[in-house]
């Protein structure tokens, strides 16, 4: 085998090497898009979603207390799955079992006030 058809023979063995190399990349490009590109729910979705299935005004008091991420489509409030997803791992939004027995307490205090 000469140079000439050592260097073609690589240089095709090289190009093909790259082109799949190519492929590659536009699969896992296009993938991370997917990931990237948000799937809404609406509120209905979104109480079966969560776990715990809240009621549809424990939703809105969430959104109109800022406690949830949530985007305004018109009059439509949608939350974007990423985010909710995001905003479930994140435990700053779960109260420990410390703050619900002071709020339970200091709401047994306040009822009781306000019965004398």
């Amino acid at each position: 085998m000469n140079t000439l058809d050592f260097l073609q023979h690589n240089f095709s063995a090289l190009m093909e090497r790259i082109d799949r190399l190519g492929e590659k990349v536009d699969r896992i490009s296009s993938s991370t898009c997917e990931e990237r590109d948000p799937k809404w729910l609406n509120v209905i979705e979104l109480q079966a979603y969560l776990p715990s299935h809240p009621k549809k005004q424990t939703i809105y008091s969430w959104t109109s207390s800022r406690l949830i991420p949530f985007h305004k489509k018109g009059r439509s409030i949608m939350f974007d799955k990423n985010e909710i997803d995001a905003w479930l791992q994140d435990s700053e939004h779960m109260k420990s079992l410390s703050d619900l027995e002071r709020e339970a307490n200091d709401f047994v205090k306040n009822k009781h006030l306000k019965t004398k």
